[in-house]
This record gives C-alpha cells, structure tokens and sequence, in this order.
C-alpha cells in the first residue's frame, strides 16, 4: 500500500478536530499517518490531540505559535515526513474512507518524477442543508492560474515531486497552500480531478479558513479597490525566481508578461486586453481588469 501522510493544521479545534482525525484514520487502502501543527490554539485542542496520540500512534502533533492557516500549512509541508503523498486536511470536515485511495490511483497512473496533483469535489454542510460543489479540474489558461485559485486546500492530494519542489522555494509572498500548491503543480507538473465528491466540507461560523461566499470576496475586493490597495497577489515574481528554470519557456513568457505588466502603458492595455487573463465569472474578471488598469494587481 502506499504511503499518504496527511497535513493538518488545527487552530482553536477542540469541538471537531476528534471527528475529522476518526476519517483520516478510518481511510481505506493506504499506509496513512496524520502530522497535526497546532496553530497557537488557546481552548483544548491540545488535549485533544494528547489523549487521540495515546490511543493512535499513527499521529503526530507539534505545537507551534499562531502564524495563521496560509504559513502553518505552508510549515507543515516542510515538516512532513517520508510518503509516497501527501494531502491537506482541514479540522473540521469529515472525509469519505475512499478519499485518498481514489487520488492514489489516479495519481498512480502517471509518472512519479514530476508535480502531480489531485483534487476533489465536495458536499458543502451548513445549517441550511447539504448541497454538491464541484470544483474547477484546472485553470483555465495559465493567466488565469496566476490570479485564481482552482481548488481547496482540504480538496488535494500532491506526490513526493511535487512536496520537493514546493520545500525548495520560499516565497516572499503570502499565498493560501491551495492557491500557491495549485498553481506550481499546474504551471510545472499536472492537475487530475475527480467529480465524484469525497468528503463533507463542513461550514461552521467559526471556520478558520474561507467559506467560499463570492460575493462576500467580491465585495471584500472592492473595498480593497477604494482603499488604494491590491485585491489580489501577485506570485509572478516568486513563481520566476522559484522555478522558472523548471517551466516550460511559453509558461515562462507569460508568467514574465504579468509580472512586468505595469512598466509601460502599453504592457497594462495588454494584459487589460488579453483573453486569457480572466476570472471564471463576468463580474470577476471586470474587477480584475479594472485592477490591471489601475496597477493594483
């Protein structure tokens, strides 16, 4: 069986993080341990985890001090073990036992020595019901990789290629792990999605992470707008300095064109005028073209 070592990053989780260890553990058809970072919780989630590793060996725990979810996955990543792969998991959700044998075999269809990723749909659960969400299976275009996230962090599965590569670079930015995770494998590697859903995303009002509400983002983004201060980040020049030797010299182009886009006017009614750089929806790409006219992206 394959190894998967499981990423978790627990913060003030103490009424969930038990449930959602119970999946992990519960998985089927995989060698599966579970690296948990404590955020710098302050209610009981530690002791939670104390009692879980008496009865599961299989878990580890550091504690570690509040650095917020984007940079404590991006730690645990460096933290990680020896596995065949390696997936993100939030505290709260609940997964089906096939979730990561369905990405391993996938996964295991294609070669081993470059960036692999695998994502998932979900079932959303709040307290207005349950409702299926599929994911975008990848970016539309490179451009649009650069400025849109794709897939969740708690949705992916990634191979031992693909953890190296993102351990060897630092970026100076800060990114969400599904964002920066999902835009390195795609530009250098491949993306493979699976439509059946495998697992309940559950929404608390307390979830540490976003709940996907677009028109909470959109209106976080025009506020930002007004503001004078950049909606969205830039990772062009972490992704050239990162690995540009790595991506294909197309890739590279592009990825220069964006990066560089506010040095002439010209270079801004470019990329203002390119097709490829947009949004999945009408509305978000007007507000991102409205960013690139005003040099705020």
């Amino acid at each position: 069986m394959k190894r998967v070592q499981v990423l978790l990053s627990s913060y003030n989780g103490e009424k969930y993080i038990q449930k959602q260890l119970d999946t992990i553990f519960a998985q089927k058809g995989v060698e599966v341990s579970c690296l948990v970072r404590d955020d710098g919780s302050s209610d009981g989630t530690l002791q939670v985890l104390r009692a879980y590793q008496e009865q599961e060996p299989r878990l580890q725990w550091v504690q570690g001090e509040n650095l917020g979810w984007r940079k404590s996955f991006m730690e645990l990543l460096r933290l990680a073990g020896e596995a065949d792969y390696y997936a993100f998991s939030d505290q709260d959700d609940e997964w089906f036992e096939d979730k990561l044998l369905t990405g391993v075999g996938m996964l295991e269809q294609r070669p081993e020595d470059i960036p692999l990723l695998f994502h998932c749909a979900r079932i959303r659960k709040d307290p207005g019901g349950e409702q299926e969400q599929q994911m975008l299976p990848r970016p539309l275009s490179v451009k649009n990789a650069l400025m849109q996230e794709y897939c969740q962090g708690c949705a992916m599965m990634i191979n031992r290629r693909a953890r190296d590569l993102l351990c060897a670079y630092r970026p100076k930015g800060t990114y969400g792990h599904d964002f920066w995770v999902g835009v390195v494998c795609y530009l250098l590697g491949e993306v493979h999605y699976s439509p059946r859903p495998l697992f309940y995303h559950i929404n608390h009002r307390d979830n540490t992470t976003a709940t996907g509400d677009v028109h909470a983002c959109q209106k976080g983004r025009l506020q930002s707008i007004l503001k004078g201060t950049a909606p969205y980040n830039n990772p062009c020049r972490d992704l050239l300095e990162g690995y540009q030797g790595y991506m294909p010299a197309d890739t590279a182009a592009q990825v220069r064109q964006v990066r560089d886009y506010k040095e002439t006017l010209w270079n801004r009614l470019r990329l203002f005028a390119d097709r490829g750089f947009v949004r999945t929806t009408r509305e978000g790409t007007l507000m991102l073209k409205l960013c690139v006219l005003l040099g705020r992206y």
